[in-house]
């Protein structure tokens, strides 16, 4: 944190100024309640070439915070699998990109593999 504040407009609080992160993009639209400020950071994620749609996005993450949540407060990954966003800790972060490195194997042995099959055609 840097010292920074941000005021995001809120229906049930009014305006809340809270500090903002480093990382945060600074994007805080009106929210009705105060729970549903977030902190976000930047969304990044591999591009990977296809055949019938060029470059598709997979796997996004990004930092994001809810300093007013129940739930969580903390700074935590959030991800897109399945169709949802997910939220991990630095722990279950660390095991994803364990789970992708092991992942990679498996696609290089079916890349092979397709190849000598598209060879033989």
């Amino acid at each position: 944190m840097t010292g920074a504040t941000v005021t995001v407009p809120t229906g049930d609080y009014g305006d809340v100024t809270i500090p903002e992160p480093s990382w945060c993009l600074g994007l805080h639209p009106f929210e009705q309640y105060r729970v549903d400020i977030t902190h976000e950071g930047e969304e990044v994620f591999p591009l990977i070439p296809t055949l019938c749609h060029g470059e598709a996005p997979t796997l996004s993450v990004s930092l994001i915070q809810r300093p007013f949540s129940a739930h969580r407060s903390q700074v935590v990954a959030s991800m897109h699998l399945d169709g949802d966003w997910h939220e991990l800790d630095s722990a279950l972060l660390d095991r994803a990109a364990s789970v992708l490195v092991e992942h990679a194997t498996t696609l290089r042995h079916l890349a092979r593999k397709l190849a000598s099959l598209e060879v033989q055609r």
